[in-house]
């Protein structure tokens, strides 16, 4: 319910892809009409859960210049069914314990 304001001198090509990828699942995200914050200690994490109609998005960004080991054994107890959805970076898998490099978000799909 906020917004994130980005000066375009900020950005590069891989975060112009990442944000068009966005922005493509735009109307089946309004559709996941529930959220619930995971790892909220975590000052330089921004993660979350949208969920609805048998359909979840975890979404984990690092908003830091340090890499960041998240442990998602207790917050994300299905990480093993969620699939590749969106990343600034690179495809990725989500495990357990996953690394996000300085600045990278990444989008993951459960629709199981």
């Amino acid at each position: 319910k906020g917004s994130i304001y980005i000066e375009e001198d900020d950005l590069d090509i891989e975060d112009v892809k990442f944000l068009r990828e966005l922005f493509t699942h735009k109307d089946e995200a309004k559709k996941l009409v529930k959220t619930r914050k995971i790892l909220p200690k975590e000052k330089d994490i921004l993660a979350f859960i949208r969920y609805g109609e048998g359909k979840k998005v975890l979404f984990l960004a690092n908003l830091s210049e340090k890499e960041v080991l998240l442990d998602l054994a207790f917050k994300v107890m299905d990480y093993k069914d969620y699939e590749y959805l969106a990343g600034s970076i690179t495809r990725r898998t989500l495990y357990r314990t996953t690394l996000l490099r300085p600045y990278e978000a990444v989008a993951f799909i459960n629709c199981k």
